[in-house]
């Protein structure tokens, strides 16, 4: 089997379980949460507020950009967006098994979801980045600052909807759990990794394509 043809299968794989988890994931939340008493907007809003879902969600675009010439999906063409998903989903993983793994999860389907968001949707997505053959159009160190844009965003996002509603995503960005200090220091844990995985994967983006 040609690089090539691996390589496609392997987005095939990618875009289905993908596709079909975060598919499963949005009728348990939403579910879950209008069984709560939220509309069904604020569950959808709920939904997405997970840079877990929203990563995942890249990820699976970028694979459909892979095996679907559609002019629409060139942006997750790019090295450039392709280096910096390598890295958001590497963070999603590290983060859930340093401080998330360890939480109650109510039923085996919610377990099978959260380990392939978290585990088997990452890993595959990082063995086909670095094998999927390069066009000769790196990433490269100017376009970090870029690259940082989409988690900025993000977290702009998390805590404007957490002022209004009091709902954090995560408990070490739990501003009603958890003081200033403490949540702007694990933020800065976290973005200075992040960096530095973004500058090695610009580096490895660099080296794959020659």
């Amino acid at each position: 089997m040609t690089r090539d043809r691996f390589s496609r299968y392997m987005a095939w794989v990618g875009l289905l379980l993908g596709g079909a988890t975060i598919a499963i994931q949005f009728c348990d939340t939403i579910i879950a949460r209008m069984a709560n008493g939220y509309s069904f907007g604020e569950a959808v809003i709920y939904f997405v507020s997970f840079l877990t879902i929203l990563t995942n969600t890249g990820v699976v675009l970028t694979y459909a950009s892979a095996v679907f010439e559609t002019p629409r999906l060139d942006w997750f063409r790019h090295s450039a967006t392709r280096a910096m998903f390598a890295v958001l989903i590497l963070v999603v993983m590290v983060v859930y098994h340093l401080l998330l793994s360890d939480r109650v999860i109510p039923d085996l389907l919610s377990v099978v979801l959260d380990k392939i968001l978290h585990y088997a949707a990452p890993i595959l997505y990082l063995i086909w980045w670095v094998i999927h053959p390069r066009r000769g159009d790196a990433a490269s160190y100017r376009q970090i600052p870029n690259m940082l844009i989409p988690p900025a965003i993000y977290l702009v996002w998390v805590f404007l909807r957490g002022a209004v509603v009091a709902e954090y995503p995560y408990p070490f960005l739990d501003l009603t759990q958890k003081t200033v200090g403490t949540v702007v220091t694990n933020l800065s844990v976290i973005i200075a990794g992040s960096c530095l995985f973004f500058a090695l994967a610009v580096f490895i983006d660099k080296r794959l394509s020659r």
